[in-house]
This record gives structure tokens, sequence and C-alpha cells, in this order.
């Protein structure tokens, strides 16, 4: 809403008739319901106030160049209110869809489950040429988690005492959003590990059947550039969850 003080400098120019058709709108607009300005600018339509310098093209540009920053003033304050509402709408928003907050051991729900079934697998065939997806029978190691949570995992093969070994890790996460949900929750069903999952590097392509599947609270940072015994150290710290062979 313009200020009285504003108007009122606009009062002389609308009365002597040189007042844009924006100011004249402003000024018809703000007498409607302010009546300190209406009661001035009728004494100015009947003579009662001596109209000052109302043939003064310097005052009257002095005056539309005031009301003009007046007016330039508040759109910036607008604007920059609309883009700190929109900031902090988008922030909320991250916050409560995208922020994933870890869950500790005794707080997680998850089933892990050994099942017979047909999968696919990468298989490979040379060891100079890449490895192809090929359809087998076998044992699966699974997760069924709700679909709630969002399930993280992450997996490294190490030698341990001449053995290759499949170190595995998961963690489950939640959002805001994900916390209030109601109604019933259908479950995912994530493979971790087949009896038929190969391993080419420095393993010659032979199969990793041995595994180690541990519990983490939150997961490694920066896990591709940490050394197989950081690694190993880090995963063991947790809890562990499954160890063996799948035949």
């Amino acid at each position: 809403m313009v200020k009285c003080k504003a108007i009122q400098d606009l009062l002389p120019l609308y009365v002597d008739g040189v007042a844009s058709e924006e100011s004249c709108s402003l000024v018809e607009e703000h007498v409607l319901s302010c009546e300190t300005c209406r009661s001035e600018l009728e004494k100015m339509q009947n003579g009662e106030v001596r109209l000052y310098f109302k043939n003064d093209d310097a005052y009257k540009i002095s005056v539309l160049k005031g009301l003009k920053k007046k007016i330039f003033k508040k759109m910036a304050i607008v604007a920059a209110s609309v883009i700190a509402a929109s900031i902090l709408v988008f922030g909320g928003i991250v916050f409560i869809f995208e922020r994933e907050i870890p869950l500790q051991y005794h707080n997680a729900d998850f089933t892990i489950r050994e099942i017979v079934d047909e999968f696919y697998a990468w298989t490979f065939t040379s060891m100079n040429e890449p490895p192809v997806l090929v359809k087998d029978e076998g044992t699966i190691l699974e997760i069924v988690v709700p679909s709630r949570y969002f399930a993280r995992m992450s997996s490294r093969v190490i030698n341990i005492d001449g053995e290759p070994i499949r170190i595995m890790y998961f963690y489950l996460a939640r959002t805001l959003a994900t916390t209030f949900r109601t109604g019933t929750d259908s479950n995912q069903h994530m493979r971790l590990a087949t009896s038929r999952d190969e391993v080419r590097d420095g393993f010659d392509g032979e199969l990793i059947n041995r595994i180690e599947l541990y519990y983490l609270v939150r997961p490694i940072r920066q896990r591709n550039y940490v050394s197989n015994e950081e690694f190993l150290e880090q995963v063991r710290a947790g809890v562990l969850l499954w160890s063996g062979v799948l035949e």
C-alpha cells in the first residue's frame, strides 16, 4: 500500500491534471480508503488550499521521481521477500523429502534370507573379454526392507588369509516424510549376492561364495579411496548379520 505522504505529493499534480494515468489510479484508489487524503484532495479541488508550484515543471518532475523511487523500493522489497520465501520453501522440501536419517541397528526393520531361484549373473567367459549376463539358478542372499526405508549398500572382495571374501555392508535410512507415512507398507526385495557371482580383478574370474554381511549406522566416507585394510576395519566395526558360503 502506498503511504499517505507519497499520495499527498501527487495531489497537486492530480488536481492540476498533469499526473500520469498510473499516478491518477494510485490517488483514486488510495483516497477511497484514506479519509485524511480524501479530505486534503477535496480542499484542493474546492480552492481551500493553495496549490504551490502547480505550474513549476521542476517541482512536478521532482515529485514524480520521488514517487518512482518509492515504488521501485517497494517492488524490490517484494521481490526480495518472494525470493527468500522460495528459498525457504525449497530448503524445507529438501529437508523433509531428501535428507536421509540413518537408522540405528535396533531401530532397523529388515529380514535377511536365502532363497533358491533363477537369476541373472555376470559371468566371465574369457579373461580377455568383458563379462556377459547369463541366466542361472542357485542360492540368492537377499534383504527384505519396508518401502518406507532407503537401503544403501556397498561391498568389496578382499583376500583374507589367501581366500577371497566378499565383505558387504548396508544401512537403512529414512526421511521426515517417510517417518510419518501411514497405511500399509509394501516391501522391497533387494538381492545382495548369489552363489554364481564372479569377480575378475585379482581373482581370475573365480566364484566368490564366501560372504560377510554387516550393518553400519552410516556409510564409509570416500569408500572408493580407502585401502582394503581400512575398509575391512570400518565394516567389521559394525554388526555382523550373516557369514557363510552360498552353495
